[in-house]
């Protein structure tokens, strides 16, 4: 683990803490553990798990590139756990109403197809790190989709418990909805009924870093024009490695490395109007995001 340079509690309900390079945001302190609260089911063979966290909880935004959760570990632990596919987006609704009330897969960004969860027994955590970076708006609710797809993951074990913080037994806290099956894996395009319950797994969102708050200015970086409509200019006083362009919903729409270049003009013509984020990464691998409108 990389040393903490500030660490901020924030109330009780969830703290921020930021790394070189890095935001953390964790969400739950309660140390409740269980085997079925999410986000997999360690009982079962095969489990989906869908998770609301608020908006105002999160408090930030920003390029998410990794989930954490804090587990119980008894003897040993297991490296790791495979076939799971994540799906991570923005969603208006802040709970789910019933047993029917999934959020379909087709408006969410998937993450991690068909990867691992990988556990750290020092840390007493279980971690994805995505294969697709994740632009969270800090405005909408984000959700988390998990379908875990590997015949027999576990029984239950202390070793492969999640820590959870429960609610009250109200239906506006129901923010956590899913299925648990010994014998099929769960069809995300075709979504079986499954409880909605009053609790959601801990987690910390890892933000590789947070938007910027200037127009046309970032600390190593300078781009113009904004609003744009048919190219964008960047200009660095560090050679550039790579571009990244997300939109407002978090897909990826433009990737290019780059070689010894500290000007670059990227064509945006093809791109819908909206607001856009440039992930930009340097010789000496350091991350800053800028903002940009395209009219």
């Amino acid at each position: 683990m990389k040393k903490f340079f500030l660490s901020i509690v924030i109330l009780t309900a969830y703290s921020i803490y930021s790394q070189t390079g890095s935001i953390e945001v964790s969400i739950g302190t309660s140390e409740f553990t269980s085997y079925q609260k999410g986000p997999i089911n360690t009982f079962r063979c095969y489990s989906y798990y869908q998770t609301i966290y608020k908006a105002e909880d999160i408090n930030m935004s920003g390029i998410i590139n990794e989930l954490r959760y804090k587990i119980k570990i008894g003897e040993g632990f297991p490296q790791a756990d495979d076939n799971i596919d994540v799906w991570i987006g923005h969603v208006q609704k802040s709970y789910f109403q019933d047993e029917n009330d999934w959020v379909d897969v087709s408006t969410l960004t998937k993450v991690i197809d068909n990867g691992s969860m990988v556990f750290d027994g020092t840390t007493k955590t279980a971690s994805f790190i995505f294969e697709n970076d994740f632009n969270y708006n800090g405005t909408d609710n984000l959700v988390i989709a998990v379908n875990a797809k590997e015949p027999g993951y576990g029984n239950g074990d202390e070793i492969e418990q999640f820590e959870y913080t429960e609610l009250n037994s109200e239906p506006e806290n129901n923010v956590t909805h899913y299925y648990a099956d010994d014998y099929n894996v769960f069809d995300v395009d075709n979504p079986l009924i499954g409880p909605a319950i009053n609790s959601y797994p801990n987690i910390t969102l890892v933000f590789s870093s947070v938007l910027s708050t200037d127009d046309n200015y970032s600390l190593n970086y300078s781009y113009y024009p904004n609003p744009t409509s048919n190219f964008l200019n960047i200009k660095s006083d560090n050679n550039i490695k790579s571009i990244k362009i997300y939109n407002i919903d978090g897909r990826k729409v433009f990737e290019k490395n780059y070689y010894s270049q500290k000007d670059i003009k990227i064509d945006v013509k093809k791109l819908l109007s909206g607001i856009y984020i440039a992930e930009i990464i340097d010789e000496n691998n350091q991350l800053e995001n800028i903002k940009f409108i395209h009219k």
